[in-house]
């Protein structure tokens, strides 16, 4: 049977995985795994923060040792630029040890935002500008009673911080550090958006504070949530993409694209020796995938100075520049992918033209509330299934079975008599089969 292409996009817009050679694209300038000599962390590395091209900080987490740090990396290169491990935050008399620690966010004054699992869960600040990261006055103590999983800064200084939990997941919302509750180290949060049930290791908001992204690991999908810090956020259920792997992180830039990690092995399993790691780039005002980067087969998946060979991406972050940082747990290092998204795409048929193989694309919107249009193409001539299941396979509706001509295809479904939850829709075109996920969310 041969391999249906499924084609990741918000629209019709077929993007790079349908075409020919894309027009820009990504390298890796470079890696700083263990194998260039010794400028990799000093163990497992979960999150990262860009201050400026090749200037960054890293937060280090091995719960079995234990090791738990913040490391900064100025003027990076594959051998150099590694300062020392940062492992409290001390600010006079205050002490808080770094403790079980993930996500970092920054803000336009160099400031670190490092959530820290420690038992008052705090948001512990750092000064970014100075060789090695030093306490500022500010910390919050959250008690928020759930892992601290990320975090994230928006222009204005709110701070967003995602909060991962087998039964109920968050972001919670709070005020600047100017606020005082940064520096009397107690306070509750000035909005909350309450998520669907799921693993969202993934979030981000805008430099404007009116976007916040969030990536669920299981299905794939990135949801957006509109709105601002202090009004609150509302689902933007028009807006729903999807990649086809496990997605660990998510980034947004100012040019209006989302950079989405995904990996085979993440979410801190590892159990797979043979796997993935891909990033991938979307048009937010289109849905169209530009570009989707693997980091692991260029060298057969063996580490060298221009690519660590691992599948184990956990984070991803974008600079100004557009340079993209993705750091890999099991490589204790980070790559530097330079390049900018795919402007467009060398088409070799006419439009779409005719495809080589039948395409499932993504059904637009996804998430959805209600109904959602499911789209395919076909080569050729065939006997067409399209079906949708729950995720304990049951058979739930069946859209099409009949002979269909070569040609492109709509089809609407609508769900309001269905819960919320994870639905799969599978296409069979002759001996082609291809199976993606939709999220309903009322």
């Amino acid at each position: 049977m041969r391999k249906l292409v499924i084609v990741v996009a918000l629209s019709l817009l077929l993007g790079a995985l349908m075409a020919g050679p894309a027009l820009a694209g990504y390298v890796c300038e470079y890696s700083n795994s263990e194998v260039t000599g010794g400028n990799d962390a000093t163990n497992r590395v979960v999150g990262i923060a860009v201050l400026t091209e090749d200037n960054f900080v890293m937060s280090i987490n091995r719960e079995s040792v234990p090791i738990y740090a913040l490391c900064k990396w100025t003027n990076a290169t594959a051998t150099t630029g590694e300062g020392n491990d940062v492992l409290q935050w001390f600010y006079q008399f205050d002490v808080v040890n770094l403790e079980n620690p993930f996500g970092i966010g920054v803000d336009g004054s160099g400031n670190i935002y490092l959530a820290n699992n420690d038992p008052d869960h705090n948001i512990l600040v750092f000064d970014g500008n100075l060789a090695d990261p030093e306490a500022t006055p500010y910390r919050l103590a959250t008690n928020a009673g759930d892992t601290l999983y990320t975090v994230d800064v928006d222009d204005a200084g709110y701070v967003y911080v995602g909060l991962c939990n087998a039964e109920l997941d968050r972001i919670d919302i709070y005020p600047p550090i100017i606020d005082n509750m940064w520096t009397t180290h107690t306070g509750s949060p000035i909005t909350t958006i309450s998520l669907p049930e799921g693993l969202y290791y993934g979030m981000c908001v805008n430099s404007a504070g009116t976007e916040v992204y969030v990536s669920e690991y299981t299905s794939s999908v990135v949801m957006r949530y509109t709105g601002t810090a202090t009004g609150g956020f509302t689902l933007d259920s028009g807006f729903g993409i999807q990649v086809d792997s496990l997605a660990t992180a998510i980034d947004v830039d100012d040019q209006g694209y989302l950079y989405a990690v995904s990996d085979h092995a993440s979410s801190f399993l590892f159990e797979n020796p043979a796997g993935y790691s891909w990033f991938w780039v979307v048009n937010l005002a289109t849905g169209a995938v530009t570009d989707k980067v693997d980091m692991y087969s260029p060298n057969g998946g063996q580490a060298s100075e221009t690519s660590a060979g691992y599948h184990s991406a956990v984070d991803i972050e974008v600079d100004e520049a557009g340079n993209v940082y993705v750091v890999h747990y099991y490589a204790w290092a980070v790559e530097k992918w330079v390049g900018s998204p795919s402007t467009g795409v060398e088409i070799t048929d006419a439009a779409y033209g005719v495809p080589e193989r039948s395409v499932l694309v993504q059904n637009y919107p996804n998430p959805f509330n209600a109904s959602t249009e499911i789209r395919y193409q076909l080569p050729e001539g065939t006997h067409v299934r399209l079906d949708i299941f729950n995720v304990a396979g049951q058979l739930v509706e069946r859209l099409v079975d009949r002979e269909q001509p070569m040609g492109q295809y709509t089809v609407s479904w609508n769900a309001k008599s269905l819960p919320s939850g994870i639905y799969l829709v599978r296409l069979q075109a002759g001996q082609e089969m291809a199976t993606s996920k939709m999220a309903l969310v009322r």
